[in-house]
This record gives C-alpha cells, sequence and structure tokens, in this order.
C-alpha cells in the first residue's frame, strides 16, 4: 500500500495467494508437506532438499515479527508503531532479497546461501 508501484509486480500472483487463504491451514499442511514430504526424503537430491528447508525456516523466521506484534500491540500511533512499520518493512525487504537471491542463484546452477537461514538449514540435513 505504501508503494503502489510495486504492488504491480506481485499482481499476477494474487489468484494464486487467494486460492491459498481460500483453505483453512492452508500453511500449516503447506509447511509439513514440504517438510516431511521433500526435507526429510532422501530421493530428493541434498540441492533441492537444502533449498527446500531454507523455505522452511524462512517460514518459520518470518512469524516472529507478527508473534512479537501480537505480544508487544504497539497500538495506531507512536513510536511504538512507527518501529512495527520500520520492522515489517525490513522483513518484506528481506523476504523479497531472499526471494531475488534464490531465484537467481537456482537458475545459475548455484547453492543459495541465505543470511541467517543457509546455517540453520544445513543443521538440520
Amino acid at each position: 500500500m505504501q508503494y503502489p508501484q510495486l504492488g504491480l509486480l506481485f499482481d499476477p500472483f494474487l489468484p494464486l495467494l487467494g486460492l491459498y487463504r481460500a483453505f483453512p491451514y492452508a500453511s500449516f499442511v503447506a509447511f509439513f508437506a514440504l517438510y516431511l514430504g521433500v526435507v526429510r526424503n532422501p530421493s530428493f537430491s541434498r540441492y533441492v532438499r537444502f533449498n527446500a528447508m531454507q523455505a522452511v525456516t524462512l517460514d518459520v523466521l518470518l512469524v516472529v515479527p507478527l508473534l512479537l506484534t501480537r505480544i508487544f500491540n504497539p497500538g495506531r500511533a507512536g513510536i511504538g508503531f512507527k518501529l512495527m512499520i520500520w520492522g515489517h518493512n525490513a522483513v518484506f525487504v528481506f523476504s523479497c532479497f531472499c526471494f531475488v537471491y534464490g531465484l537467481i542463484c537456482s537458475m545459475l546452477g548455484k547453492t543459495p546461501y541465505l543470511p541467517f537461514v543457509a546455517d540453520a538449514a544445513g543443521r538440520q540435513l
């Protein structure tokens, strides 16, 4: 909403997002399907399992700002609200960076090592 020009990039994904949100507990099911179906499946290559584990780890990390917002409840004004907005913007930029970096590395055939995420993903494999 703050940057409408950036929203044009996400317009093609809105129907998929609507379908994803139409099913209750879709994120929970997708999380376990990816973890149990790909990460813990030795028939997939280590490259695929590592990238899937990075995606699962990134999904878990994206829950942290939501939990902090619910715990501290900064309201609709003041410095707490501004800090919350900055934090959400930082998480959004970090997520976009991880997506673009992972996409480019995968297209080049390299293993993407996402900051803060690759170490946790490597330990799980």
